[in-house]
């Protein structure tokens, strides 16, 4: 069909072949074929009657999904220097052979498939696919091409589905719709029993991985050696890469890298450890020169972490975590010097906190900034770079060897990638795969890959009844994503509430609306405190509200250094109060200590 309407807006005269009167009318009433020019597929004797339409001459282009002799007589109804392109398959399949006479009119006969496009892993190609995909779209919101027709049946209507794909006068597409979570479809039957199952949600297929890899190449990879290399080093030897180069500064002295060696080595691949710094450049060097093979590519994984308050962070801590990432990169950056050309890859594992940041832990956060900062710099030099800023990432790697770090992001919200999820990303960035559009205003901006920040996770935690307090959402650059919960909250009912009581004369305006939205009918301010500050606890335990003692001491829920610096900041967002960091630690001091403290900042600041 919608060659049918390309062809016309080109001024083609158009003819057709269908296989019953229904479709015939059909593309008389919808497309406004005349209906001389249409004719019946069920023999080959359309092709006397599209040599008589044309004067005997043939037609210029022929598009075929027709199999057999049909096929045949299609190839015949070429004009001179005509083309003939086969969308089908069967006949390719069977191995069908053509008729070869039909070449003396300088004809010429092409096999297209678009699904080669989109798969194909020569980006030129890819584009293609992405250009025209484009083009139809415009087509179809301008109205020039309209929707095939689509009867749709449940999935447990399966077999009336088949029933009516069968039928001769059938037009358009047959769905079968997975929506439906409690249809039921027979799946087996027996003398004995008639089994069933329920068809659950359908889970979403994983995009099919691009990004392949040179047996010939060697590539490096920096602090690959745990659970996260394990998964990316078995992903890259199945995507055909053979020779590995690792730098660690423990090599292979724990079991995991061991067995990560190991593996690899079983399965046919080439290892090479060397054991070094990544800040020391004798030892990238080194790591660079020991590779057997030309170096392919190159993933900086290396991190360092030493957790405190900015306040009170030594300078040999805050070392201890910009050291590998800055100090590393720059260092591998002067080691590939004279190779660049030749490098596929320059792959950065950097985090969501160097954009959005984390209370204690500012060395990490700053040095991830640096790496996709650094991506940026060295993507505007015209050499390959790539700088992922993962969020959470559950099942491998660091989060899963340290869960009360992972409690903590998914306090926040934040939604974990699971091991597919994160090879999903890695194939985008490795495989060139075009990123979102936009990039024509910031052609650097392709060099960073961002994840971590999606909605879902906080909006699954406020339908639980948590109130989320994820300081990203507060950040002027997630606009849309905040207003996305925004509108979920407002469609859900929720009303701006306001406050009539004497307590909340002289207060600040952020401070009377934070304390609106859900201690409006509080009897006096520091209940009102008391009810804000006690809500906030029980989210960052994610503990139900009715459980929260006031009265009992904050240390014996199990009160650590990172709840603390985020329930710390969380004072000073809403009240601007500062709360001393060693009085939320106390070993005696509870929420009633807490709301007294911020109440008597509030009422010594009032105005008036």
């Amino acid at each position: 069909m919608a060659s049918i309407a390309i062809a016309q807006m080109r001024g083609a005269t158009v003819y057709a072949t269908v296989s019953t009167e229904d479709k015939k009318d059909f593309l008389v009433s919808e497309l406004g074929m005349p209906r001389e020019n249409i004719f019946q597929s069920r023999d080959t004797s359309f092709m006397e009657s599209v040599f008589a339409a044309t004067n005997g001459k043939g037609v210029d282009v022929v598009l075929n999904s027709l199999t057999g002799d049909l096929l045949h007589a299609s190839w015949r109804c070429c004009a001179n220097f005509g083309r003939f392109v086969e969308v089908g398959k069967r006949d390719i399949v069977d191995a069908g052979k053509l008729d070869m006479d039909v070449f003396f009119r300088n004809v010429t006969f092409t096999a297209f498939d678009l699904t080669e496009l989109f798969y194909h892993e020569d980006q030129f190609y890819r584009d293609i696919w992405i250009n025209k995909s484009k083009e139809a779209l415009e087509l179809y919101r301008s109205g020039a091409v309209k929707p095939v027709p689509i009867k749709t049946f449940d999935v447990s209507e399966i077999t009336q589905a088949y029933r009516f794909f069968s039928q001769k006068n059938r037009v358009g597409k047959v769905v079968i719709s997975m929506q439906n979570p409690q249809s039921i479809v027979q799946v087996r039957r027996c003398l004995s029993c008639q089994a069933k199952i329920m068809l659950m949600s359908p889970q979403a297929v994983p995009a099919q991985y691009t990004a392949k890899f040179d047996a010939n190449k060697s590539y490096v990879l920096i602090g690959c050696l745990g659970g996260l290399g394990r998964s990316l080093s078995k992903w890259m030897f199945q995507r055909g890469a053979r020779n590995f180069t690792f730098l660690g500064r423990s090599a292979t002295d724990k079991q995991a890298a061991r067995e990560v060696v190991h593996n690899l080595e079983k399965a046919g691949a080439t290892v090479q450890v060397v054991r070094g710094d990544v800040s020391n450049k004798d030892d990238v060097v080194a790591c660079m020169t020991v590779s057997p093979k030309p170096i392919g590519g190159v993933v900086q994984a290396a991190m360092g972490l030493h957790e405190a308050l900015f306040s009170t962070m030594t300078n040999a801590a805050w070392h201890t975590g910009i050291q590998p990432k800055w100090r590393g990169t720059w260092n591998i950056h002067e080691a590939l010097e004279g190779i660049d050309d030749k490098l596929d890859f320059f792959l950065l594992t950097s985090s969501v906190s160097g954009s959005v940041g984390t209370a204690t832990e500012s060395n990490y956060c700053s040095a991830n900034g640096f790496l996709d900062a650094f991506a940026r710099y060295r993507h505007s030099l015209g050499k390959p770079v790539s700088s992922i800023g993962f969020g959470m990432i559950s099942e491998v790697g660091y989060l899963h060897e340290n869960p009360e770090i992972e409690a903590l992001l998914l306090r926040k919200g934040i939604q974990p990638l699971n091991e597919k999820e994160f090879l999903q990303v890695l194939d985008l960035s490795l495989s060139g795969t075009p990123s979102a559009g936009g990039m024509e205003y910031d052609k650097l901006a392709q060099s960073h890959i961002l994840t971590g920040l999606e909605p879902h996770g906080i909006r699954k935690m406020m339908e639980q009844g948590f109130d989320v307090n994820n300081g990203t959402m507060q950040d002027p650059r997630t606009i849309l994503l905040s207003a996305s919960l925004d509108a979920g909250s407002a469609e859900d009912g929720g009303a701006v509430a306001s406050i009539d009581a004497s307590w909340s004369k002289g207060l600040p305006a952020p401070v009377i609306k934070a304390l609106a939205a859900e201690a409006a009918g509080a009897a006096s301010l520091n209940e009102a405190i008391l009810l804000l500050v006690s809500r906030r606890f029980s989210n960052l335990l994610l503990m139900p509200l009715d459980k929260v003692d006031s009265r009992k001491p904050l240390a014996s829920y199990g009160m650590d250094s990172m709840i603390a610096a985020e329930y710390r900041s969380w004072f000073w967002s809403v009240f601007k109060v500062d709360i001393p960091f060693l009085d939320i630690l106390s070993s005696t001091n509870h929420l009633q200590t807490l709301a007294g403290m911020v109440e008597k900042d509030l009422v010594e600041n009032k105005d008036g």
